[in-house]
């Protein structure tokens, strides 16, 4: 991207930088042996930085079009997904091409917000910055007799496609 005319040496300079992989070290020596005056050097630099920006900006703005385009695609995938597994017999189904199945996988729901409500249960609480439910220990209390009032576990039927 040249939005300013910038002269051959410090284009050379990017250049270098570039093939670097973007390392600054020894640019400083590379601008220092230019013996421009320190207001054309200045000028030139600036420029360099404003290309680098709109450069950097142009980066962002078509990664956040990968990644809006890449969230569409993923709750297309789902919504397909959850259309096909509720249409489909419980023992599955192959086709030429893919072999559809249901997979049981169990997981826990947790009821409530566990920011110091629940001081009796804390062996099942995560100590980050926020309280977060430890799903493996409270599933493993769950299935060891362990009665705990805001968590259950959740029978899933998962459709796999092989």
């Amino acid at each position: 991207m040249k939005l300013y005319e910038i002269s051959h040496k410090y284009r050379a300079i990017m250049a270098h930088i570039e093939e670097r992989g973007g390392d600054l070290d020894g640019i400083e020596a590379e601008l220092d042996a230019t013996e421009d005056a320190l207001a054309e050097k200045a000028d030139a630099i600036c420029a360099l930085i404003a290309e680098a920006t709109a450069e950097a900006t142009a980066y962002k703005a078509e990664a956040d079009r990968l990644t809006d385009g890449r969230r569409r695609a993923d709750n297309r995938a789902e919504r397909l997904r959850q259309y096909l597994a509720s249409n489909l017999p419980v023992d599955g189904l192959k086709t030429q091409r893919f072999a559809l199945s249901f997979r049981r996988s169990e997981s826990v729901e947790v009821a409530y917000d566990l920011a110091g409500s629940y001081h009796a249960y804390a062996q099942y609480i995560k100590r980050d910055v926020i309280y977060s439910a430890d799903k493996s220990a409270i599933k493993a209390a769950i299935k060891s007799g362990v009665l705990i009032p805001f968590a259950a576990i959740e029978s899933k039927n998962n459709l796999q496609i092989k």
